[in-house]
């Protein structure tokens, strides 16, 4: 196991350190699992104190007494242990709807980062890679390995690598793997503590009501949506429930989801217009100079800012 690291995968074990949690004010947390949400499965919790020791739970091997005789509910739970994430929304849904634990306390950095660097018109939150890069936490010689280990995992569990979802579930549980998880909380107190002001408060209150938001809703925490900032900035920042930017309206139509150069009205009033210089061959040569920036299926759409993992979170 690696330096730092301690593998929890007994209900004795974790008991034991989840009695000397409760005694934190703070801890880093994350999940990994297999489409982590409330149809999902939770393979890992991790946690880190601000010692920098990493503690990944096996809930794989424990099961739902890892929560009970372990421990675990008691410490997630905890009004007065603040858990540090970077966007916990899947994380919250699968926790509550597979195993009835209810985040509290929580401390979101996705939230925080959009607070301090997001202006008005900025649509969309941002992924960890970018939070960490404008904080400035990793240290430069440490930046290559820790992306050199994340890519590591990739290959292991996202297929779009050649990895597949389940080998989270293996065990034993491999190296790559184990640094994968542990490399997404070391940083997030560091960040806290860094970026720790004014802002605090708001980030509490939009975090509590983010994370109810998405164990209430209708529909499980994950899709393209979950890219979008879904509360207001400034001091007194809300969690809206929604997009809190609108998408680009065009002003040719009226509707949302392509520009004016695109519209298909404005399209089609000009192919009137030039009824009688019709080329059969016109629509193929349109393809040349379509710009997939315009559309509602654009790559900035989709995939804003980093590499989208198995949690549904961007890295």
């Amino acid at each position: 196991m690696s330096q730092g690291v301690l593998l929890v995968d007994t209900i004795q074990t974790c008991a034991l350190i989840t009695s000397h949690l409760m005694n934190h004010e703070e801890l880093a947390m994350d999940v990994e699992g297999i489409d982590l949400c409330r149809t999902g499965s939770i393979a890992l919790i991790q946690l880190c104190s601000k010692s920098g020791k990493v503690m990944l739970f096996d809930i794989a091997a424990m099961g739902q007494a890892a929560f009970d005789a372990g421990g675990l509910r008691a410490v997630l739970e905890s009004p007065h242990i603040c858990k540090v994430v970077y966007d916990g929304r899947a994380d919250a849904d699968a926790l509550y709807h597979r195993h009835r634990v209810q985040i509290h306390h929580a401390f979101d950095l996705q939230v925080q980062h959009a607070l301090r660097n997001s202006r008005s018109g900025d649509r969309y939150v941002k992924g960890l890679q970018k939070c960490l890069s404008d904080a400035g936490v990793v240290p430069l010689m440490e930046r290559a390995r820790l992306e050199r280990l994340k890519e590591e995992g990739r290959r292991l569990f996202a297929p779009d690598h050649g990895g597949r979802y389940s080998v989270w579930m293996e065990r034993p549980l491999r190296q790559a793997l184990v640094d994968y998880a542990a490399a997404d909380v070391k940083y997030l107190l560091p960040v806290k503590a860094m970026w720790s002001g004014s802002s605090s408060q708001a980030v509490l209150r939009v975090t509590q009501a983010r994370l109810q938001g998405a164990v209430n809703a209708s529909v499980p925490a994950k899709g393209q949506h979950m890219s979008e900032r879904d509360f207001s900035l400034g001091l007194s920042a809300q969690y809206l429930g929604r997009a809190a930017v609108e998408k680009p309206r065009c002003f040719e139509c009226g509707s949302t989801g392509h520009m004016a150069r695109s519209c298909p009205v404005r399209i089609g009033i000009g192919r009137l217009n030039r009824f009688d210089d019709f080329d059969p061959f016109d629509d193929y040569d349109r393809f040349d100079d379509y710009d997939y920036d315009d559309g509602p299926h654009g790559f900035r759409d989709i995939a804003p800012d980093g590499y989208i993992d198995s949690s549904g979170n961007e890295w």
